[in-house]
């Protein structure tokens, strides 16, 4: 048995719950119906010191983490298995890579397709050539017959974080009043469209050292911004044909620019592999939109969306048009919001069309898109069995869900601890104390989302606010 740690983070903050991204998922269960034991790792402020006991304790063959998060050099001289960082998002977004630098010999790269593959390269010069992977596209997602009463969906964002530019002009604007900002305001549109037609531009800093963008740097909010312009353009062109839309509770910031993408928006959470099952299932069409970094490859969500009973509809992508060609010719892709528009009147009314389209889009997804292949490649790769023989014995363990738990036990147990003091009129100073110290740290908080007055926060002061609130939080 081959034991597998994967880390990620998640996108998801807006649920009760800590939840693991959908493909993350299926990759996961996928190494366990292999045989392999597995250990899952969502890393959030107050998961990452047990996260990082876990791991030593696990003693893993191989860690695969998303984007290199949470692989820091003390994690990393504490394990000696190769370390795999699969390229979730453009390689700008990579962390740490000084230690990736330092450590070629131990890491591995694993690629959806050509475009995080090519980044890699320009970023990552010296890695060895055998050292990268190209894994592909791969959905776990199966097909269900339910009722499609949903004409077009959308699960996603308009671009996480795309409030990154703004802020930082209205920061900039209320500290120095120089209107030489519009120099800058020029710069930054100048940059946005040349990566619109180049998203391997390197991108320099903004001028005169006016940079503070909180969490990203300049060339991640420029990507996110662009993202953001073309989705909206993409949806609210398709908005009245019966759109819903599955996104962040800060999707509705569009009630004030079209009411109709108002309208498809569903606050209902979609965010697990078994909500994009319901919801793709359910769906007529399903949209992949544009994504500024990604020109010629494209998301996960494609083959979960073509592995359901929906039918695609995407803007264009080279690389989903060569798998497609050998099972549908000439698959519909969109090139403007004029276009998907167009196309998906034509798939809502010719209900034969849509099917077929649907029914050789499941036929690619089962012979060429299905985890386990891909996990024999990665195997060869790294020299580490992942099909074995004995496959009742492979386990999926959820450290973040397990984490919760041993939380909530403890504050169980802190609470009848504490209605036995209170019987004795004991423990109420404690309790109003740590409220206190919650409502402090609850409204510096909330005070730092204020755009002139987090000015030079830094990311670890807010993890320790949060570690804070999370520690009074009862």
């Amino acid at each position: 048995m081959s034991k597998v740690a994967i880390i990620s983070i998640s996108n998801v903050s807006f649920t009760d719950r800590i939840v693991q991204d959908g493909f993350i998922e299926g990759f996961a269960n996928t190494f366990a119906r292999m045989g392999n034991e597995v250990r899952c790792y969502v890393i959030v402020p107050y998961l990452e010191e047990d996260a990082e006991k876990d791991i030593k304790k696990f003693k893993p063959d191989v860690i695969i983490s998303f984007n290199n998060v949470f692989m820091r050099e003390r994690l990393f001289k504490a394990v000696s298995c190769p370390v795999c960082i699969f390229g979730y998002d453009s390689a700008s977004f990579w962390e740490n890579l000084d230690l990736v630098r330092k450590n070629y010999d131990r890491y591995y790269f694993i690629h959806h397709g050509e475009d995080t593959y090519s980044q890699s390269h320009k970023l990552l010069p010296d890695a060895p050539e055998y050292h990268h992977f190209i894994f592909g596209y791969a959905s776990d997602l199966r097909k269900k017959n339910i009722p499609q009463n949903i004409n077009i969906s959308f699960i996603g964002g308009l671009g996480n974080w795309n409030r990154s530019l703004p802020n930082y002009f209205m920061r900039m604007y209320y500290e120095r009043r120089d209107f030489s900002l519009n120099d800058v305001k020029n710069k930054v549109i100048k940059d946005m469209e040349a990566l619109g037609k180049n998203h391997l531009k390197i991108i320099k800093k903004i001028p005169n050292n006016w940079e503070n963008l909180g969490l990203l740097d300049y060339r991640q909010a420029t990507i996110l911004n662009l993202t953001a312009l073309k989705r909206f353009d993409v949806l609210r062109n398709v908005a009245d044909l019966g759109l819903k839309v599955f996104s962040y509770p800060q999707f509705i910031d569009v009630i004030g620019w079209d009411l109709n993408l108002a309208k498809a928006f569903d606050f209902t959470p979609s965010v697990s592999l078994e909500d994009s099952e319901y919801n793709f299932n359910r769906s007529k069409i399903s949209l992949n939109l544009p994504h500024a970094h990604a020109q010629v490859g494209f998301s996960c969500r494609v083959c979960a969306i073509m592995a359901s009973n929906a039918c695609l509809l995407s803007d264009y992508r080279r690389d989903l048009g060569l798998l497609m060609k050998p099972y549908f010719k000439n698959f519909p892709m969109f090139t403007s919001s004029a276009e998907a528009r167009e196309i998906s009147q034509k798939l809502l009314k010719e209900t034969n069309y849509r099917k077929d389209i649907v029914a050789a889009s499941q036929q690619m997804v089962d012979e060429n898109c299905r985890f386990e292949k891909k996990i024999q490649g990665l195997s060869e790769m790294l020299n580490i069995p992942f099909d074995l023989e004995d496959k009742s014995r492979g386990s999926v363990y959820k450290h973040f869900e397990e984490y919760r738990k041993k939380l909530n036990n403890a504050e169980v147990q802190e609470g009848d601890k504490y209605q036995d003091k209170s019987s004795k009129k004991k423990g109420s100073k404690l309790n109003l104390k740590k409220r206190f110290k919650l409502f402090v740290n609850l409204l510096l908080l909330a005070l730092w989302q204020i755009p002139i007055l987090d000015l030079g926060v830094r990311k670890k002061n807010r993890e320790h606010i949060l570690n804070k609130i999370h520690k009074y939080w009862r």
